[in-house]
């Protein structure tokens, strides 16, 4: 019987979804909604359950007059209270609401978990997408985006963050804690390490404790652009560098990547425009010397290489780009003047 009641209950909704219900049945689903967020309606308990969602009902309407609850609503609340004794709310929530990864609701968490082959896109209740490659695992508190919108990873995933500047994104994952306010970004686990790689945007990246608090001795590190940041257990400092394949942020023309004597500042600038990278050198005047390369089909860090080896120069990555050290306009060492 209470199997007969599941699968009734659960036709009923699927008309409200698809505005298929009648207008009793629609106001009574749109009730049902609400008393699952009172506390003061308790449907496995209280007898008199179904006149409080009633109640709710004639006063939604203004006192507008609805059919009564007589065999009809009766026969909605015995369905609803079956559900919630067989099912549990949790699981409830799981047969309504199941994406393709699969999803379940467990003592205030919502938790979505992909057991396939192949990555599964999760719509979370701000519009955010996360994308769960196989064997990922994303869960948050039931209230998400009402205070805090923050989830918790296991596993590789790929977050598009919708926007909302008075409440951030966090992510806690592998002993770090990711904080956007809207961006596109990669977070990983990678033997034993976790690495966050920013596609658009800017995130703050900080190493948590055992407790999952952010260390007091551990800086924070920014990210923003094509970079990103690993995290090896044990340790309180974050690698920053640039990501494995860096994805231009503005188009530029082939031409415009070949430089005959042009001053490093020329190449430099549009190095940046295109990679979104902040590029700084340690020796201003270098910015003057000519630069003569071909860095037409070359990813980010070999462009760099190019650059840097003809100017005797080296360059290191941080949180806030690159920074070109050394080097100078004169001679190679150990090449014969004319």
């Amino acid at each position: 019987m209470a199997l007969n009641a599941t699968d009734g209950f659960l036709k009923m909704l699927s008309r409200f979804r698809k505005g298929q219900s009648d207008a009793a049945e629609r106001e009574a689903m749109e009730a049902w909604y609400d008393a699952l967020d009172n506390p003061d309606v308790d449907f496995a308990r209280e007898s008199d359950a179904s006149n409080k969602v009633w109640a709710r009902i004639h006063e939604r309407t203004g006192g507008n007059p609805l059919p009564k609850a007589g065999n009809n609503f009766r026969s909605f609340y015995r369905i609803a209270a079956a559900i919630l004794l067989v099912c549990g709310l949790a699981g409830f929530y799981f047969m309504i609401y199941k994406k393709p990864a699969e999803t379940a609701a467990v003592s205030g968490q919502v938790m979505h978990e992909n057991n396939t082959a192949a990555a599964r896109e999760v719509r979370l209740p701000d519009s955010s997408s996360v994308v769960l490659q196989p064997g990922a695992r994303l869960s948050y508190d039931a209230g998400f985006n009402r205070v805090t919108r923050t989830v918790n990873l296991k596993g590789n995933a790929f977050f598009a963050v919708t926007r909302n500047e008075v409440i951030p994104f966090i992510v806690n994952a592998s002993g770090i804690r990711t904080r956007v306010l809207g961006t596109e970004f990669t977070i990983s686990e990678r033997n034993g390490s976790a690495q966050v790689e920013v596609l658009s945007g800017k995130v703050q990246v900080q190493v948590l404790d055992q407790n999952g608090k952010p260390k007091a001795s551990a800086e924070k590190v920014v990210l923003t652009a094509n970079l990103k940041a690993t995290y090896r257990p044990g340790r309180d400092a974050l690698v920053v560098g640039l990501v494995d394949e860096p994805q231009k942020t503005a188009p530029e023309s082939k031409s415009l990547l070949i430089f005959n004597d042009k001053p490093l500042k020329e190449v430099v600038a549009l190095l940046e425009h295109a990679y979104g990278v902040e590029i700084r050198t340690e020796n201003a005047d270098i910015m003057g010397c000519p630069v003569t390369a071909d860095l037409s089909g070359e990813p980010l860090a070999s462009q760099l290489e190019i650059v840097t080896s003809a100017l005797n120069a080296q360059f290191t990555v941080d949180q806030q780009g690159v920074l070109i050290r050394g080097g100078g306009c004169g001679p190679l060492p150990g090449t014969p003047h004319p």
